[in-house]
């Protein structure tokens, strides 16, 4: 057994003894005296490196409670180690709590509000241009550098949100956002996922635990009828009007109440929020087919290799390929420092140690010392894969350069980010590096192939592929059409 079984099966074990009786307030005792025992530890190791608490003077921290006020006061206390601005709590508690301190100020809500409406009403009462954004059950840790993020957006305007990594105690597990799949994904991305914009990669959702723009999370809002599912609608609606990054250096801990009764009771009641994102989603969710399940070893050590290849060349780190298409995994070398590219790819999915990374969808990747084990002639074992080697011996020059016309031109191209396949009867494409694979079947992959490194009118590829039939439907162009929108929005073409 694995250790992603092992964590998964102790984590239904632990959740299915939570839900339970009789032995709960003994479990919930000795859980929170774990828990106790490994923040205290974080924090003891990260406090050597702690500065002490600080005011950027453009920042406001907002918590949402409910019926947790010990949680809540683990928070607080965290949270003036390192941050000494003003914070926001929005309690909706049967009996709202009081803070002694004059720098926080406590919204006492009607009990049960629920989440939504509280999110809302902290965005309401901020006065910074900048918001951070937590939950009271996370703990920050005393080397937690609030000024980091503010930084990085002052730098970089086009940015919206900086996301941080969330560990969940006991199992220090961190959850992985880079393939997280939203409710629906209508309309195109701003800038798409795992683009490297100042050395942080783009993610479509990024943990309730962001340092933000203010304006900008005012502009989307959360949903005042969902009380207890938030998290994935609000980054749905921000899908192609925010643009949210991953810092892996922001960092809180994630203590569940598993066994605190009174708070489950609540808390896992989602049958009306479950029903309403039904309502509310339902039938904006059209796609095209996977093809992960199906994919052959070689298929996706290709799409591995093209993924990898893609990071690098955001990051501008030069990469050696090695490894045949029946290799076990995907051999690379970096020629400088490798650090920055394991850091990156970290944040989009790869787990493991240093020289053995594991990737979810694309499998194993082995990173060599600079000229240890591979050769750069490797790549020519892929020269048969079309899209992903095209000359022998040489790892294939990404698809650029073809907007001859300048910034003037218009039309769509064939996105140098995304990796595809001939597989005979179908094309195999994926917007890298995050995937997923999909399946272009006729005359969809006709459609795709209609698209080169310049752009073209949409029309034009349009009345191509539809004289290739002899009979036509009489809406075969609206088809078309509605096909290319398809493909931008998945990441596979671009306008």
């Amino acid at each position: 057994m694995g250790r992603q079984d092992w964590q998964d099966m102790l984590k239904h074990r632990v959740s299915r003894v939570a839900h339970g009786t009789g032995r709960r307030p003994v479990l919930q005792a000795a859980y929170g005296g774990l828990i106790g025992v490994e923040s205290a530890a974080a924090a003891a190791w990260a406090g050597r490196r702690g500065r002490g608490p600080v005011d950027p003077g453009t920042l406001t921290l907002v918590v949402k409670t409910f019926e947790r006020p010990a949680v809540l006061r683990r928070m607080l206390a965290s949270v003036r180690k390192v941050f000494a601005g003003p914070v926001v709590v929005a309690d909706d508690s049967r009996t709202p709590g009081r803070v002694d301190d004059p720098r926080t100020t406590v919204l006492a809500l009607p009990f049960d509000t629920g989440i939504g409406a509280g999110r809302n009403a902290l965005l309401d009462a901020v006065e910074t241009p900048y918001v951070f954004m937590t939950d009271d059950d996370m703990v920050l840790l005393p080397d937690f550098d609030v000024t980091r993020a503010i930084d990085y957006l002052e730098r970089n305007p086009q940015v919206d949100v900086v996301g941080g990594r969330v560990v969940h105690l006991p199992l220090w597990r961190t959850a992985d956002y880079s393939s997280a799949a939203l409710y629906a994904q209508r309309g195109e991305p701003k800038v798409r996922q795992g683009t490297l914009i100042d050395g942080l990669p783009v993610a479509y959702k990024v943990p309730n635990f962001y340092i933000a723009r203010t304006a900008s999370v005012r502009s989307i809002g959360y949903d005042d009828r969902l009380k207890r599912v938030d998290h994935n609608d609000f980054f749905t609606s921000a899908y192609g009007r925010l643009v949210c990054v991953v810092d892996p250096a922001m960092v809180c801990l994630h203590a569940h109440s598993y066994f605190d009764a009174h708070y489950q009771g609540f808390r896992m009641n989602t049958a009306a929020d479950l029903a309403w994102i039904a309502q509310k989603w339902g039938g904006h969710d059209a796609s095209l087919p996977t093809a992960e399940g199906g994919l052959t070893a070689g298929q996706r050590l290709a799409f591995h290799h093209a993924a990898v290849e893609v990071v690098a060349r955001d990051l501008g780190v030069t990469v050696v390929h090695g490894g045949g298409p029946d290799s076990e995994a995907v051999r690379i070398s970096v020629p400088g420092d490798a650090e920055p590219l394991l850091a990156v790819l970290g944040t989009m999915g790869w787990r493991g140690s240093r020289g053995h990374l594991t990737h979810p969808l694309w499998g194993d990747l082995q990173v060599h010392p600079a000229g240890e084990g591979v050769a750069d002639t490797a790549p020519a074992s892929f020269t048969g894969i079309t899209g992903l080697a095209v000359e022998a011996g040489r790892w294939p020059v990404p698809e650029a350069g073809g907007d001859v016309g300048g910034p003037a031109a218009s039309g769509i191209r064939r996105s140098p980010r995304a990796g595809w396949l001939d597989a005979g009867e179908i094309v195999l494409a994926a917007a890298l590096p995050a995937g997923p694979v999909l399946t272009l079947t006729s005359p969809g992959d006709l459609v795709f192939a209609g698209f080169g490194p310049g752009r073209r009118p949409a029309d034009e590829v349009v009345a191509e592929v539809l004289a290739a039939f002899d009979d036509p439907p009489a809406d075969a162009a609206e088809q078309l059409d509605g096909f290319v929108r398809l493909l931008v929005e998945q990441g596979l073409l671009e306008r």
